[in-house]
């Protein structure tokens, strides 16, 4: 279960990612959007996560990177029963919620709410450059650069001695200015 403050972290990078996906396609420029911040604006949700907890230890960064890996490579080449075995017990629980059946298989779900452009961005993100896993008890933010975004975040969750998955898909953390429409 996501501590208050990941929870919260969370939400403000979702939101970020959301209000990003309203600009447009375009190429994957990496160079930051040239308009400046009004001085009313929100905090940005790029300092809380790139700050939250510490940076991982050599042991808890090669498990955690390992699980990040093992479930991009999954979606990206659209196995879906292996993917789901890194994605975590809630997440798997608030698909069958969503769907509304106890019965229905985390497997059976996924190909119906992956976009179908899910498996080439996976592939695309399973390569990027990893700049951050941040860690704070049993949660973790893989921070990392991709084609589309300056950077993306996806979250994880220690159960039991596994690290999983805890979205369906990585959080874009600071959106690039193609995807902004600039």
């Amino acid at each position: 279960m996501l501590s208050r403050t990941a929870a919260a972290l969370l939400i403000v990078a979702a939101l970020s990612s959301l209000l990003a996906a309203c600009g447009g396609g375009g190429d994957h420029d990496e160079q930051a959007p040239t308009q400046s911040t009004p001085a009313s604006a929100p905090p940005s949700g790029e300092k809380s996560v790139e700050g939250f907890g510490e940076e991982a230890t050599a042991e808890d960064r090669e498990a955690i990177l390992s699980a990040e890996h093992a479930y991009l490579e999954a979606i990206a080449v659209k196995r879906y029963r292996e993917a789901c075995t890194h994605l975590g017990e809630r997440m798997q629980a608030s698909l069958s919620q969503l769907v509304g059946k106890r019965d229905v298989d985390c497997a059976s779900i996924l190909p119906g709410l992956l976009s179908p452009s899910a498996a080439s961005t996976a592939r695309a993100q399973a390569n990027g450059k990893i700049t951050k896993v941040r860690v704070e008890g049993d949660e973790a933010f893989v921070i990392f650069r991709a084609p589309g975004a300056r950077r993306y975040v996806l979250t994880m969750v220690r159960e039991g001695s596994d690290w999983k998955a805890t979205s369906l898909i990585a959080t874009i953390l600071v959106p690039s200015a193609a995807t902004l429409g600039r």
